[in-house]
């Protein structure tokens, strides 16, 4: 009926209102800075695959105290192709195929990784050039999420989605870079090997995904009121067909 029409039409286009279009980026640059050198200590840091294992890690080197190995992470993403605004984000970082400072290296332990803002200089970033101040800002600073990870954990994708100021942040970078560091906060100092994301160099599928909603977030709108006086209506019009037809079943 043309009642029944104008209602499938209308439910139609408010599910359609409330989705907007989805778009994932893979770390264009990534990788890890190492305390001692405030450069690059993990392979292939700065490129798309670089290992960005997280934490303390005396066996790749450091100075004479065991805070000297600690790596801290960062994943950049390239902006360039997007115009529209971001209604929505979400970082997520794969412990898939990964390893931690478990086993015949340390007992295994549950460390917080956290993911902070990074307002380093991109190309000094993702170059290896950012020295301390890099290192430090990798570690500090806006947080966007953190999660508890335990090191023997090789099958997780964590997830970390963004506030409202780091939303704002993101929108500012459309056109350009935009960056994120990654630190164990719950590093005790006293261990050789605390680390999560070992040999994460992208042998074994490991992703770092940026999960973007485009378009101008708004609400779904109120269906109007003659909207829902055309959905009883038809409710109560097949509700009396059902009821005056015949019955099939023999009356005893």
């Amino acid at each position: 009926s043309t009642t029944l029409t104008i209602v499938m039409l209308a439910v139609t286009q408010l599910l359609a209102a409330g989705n907007a279009g989805a778009l994932v980026l893979d770390a264009s640059q990534r990788g890890a800075y190492r305390g001692d050198l405030n450069s690059f200590g993990t392979g292939f840091s700065g490129t798309s695959f670089g290992n960005y294992q997280t934490g303390i890690n005396t066996g790749l080197g450091g100075g004479p105290s065991i805070a000297d190995a600690e790596l801290r992470s960062f994943f950049n993403f390239d902006l360039s192709g997007i115009s529209e605004p971001i209604a929505g984000a979400t970082f997520t970082i794969s412990t898939i195929g990964t390893f931690g400072s478990s086993g015949a290296l340390a007992p295994v332990t549950v460390e917080t990784i956290t993911i902070f803002d990074v307002t380093t200089d991109i190309s000094a970033l993702i170059s290896g050039t950012g020295g301390a101040a890099a290192f430090d800002d990798l570690g500090s600073g806006e947080v966007i999420g953190s999660a508890d990870v335990a090191t023997d954990d090789s099958s997780s994708i964590l997830s970390f989605a963004f506030g409202a100021d780091a939303l704002a942040d993101l929108n500012a970078a459309i056109g350009g870079n935009f960056a994120l560091g990654g630190a164990l906060t719950s590093i005790s100092g006293t261990q050789s090997f605390e680390f999560l994301f070992g040999d994460s160099a992208g042998l074994f599928g490991e992703k770092t995904q940026l999960v973007l909603q485009l378009g101008a977030s708004a609400p779904v709108p109120e269906p109007p009121p003659h909207l829902l006086f055309a959905v009883a209506l038809v409710g109560y019009t097949l509700h009396r067909r059902l009821m005056a037809r015949p019955s099939r079943w023999p009356s005893d």
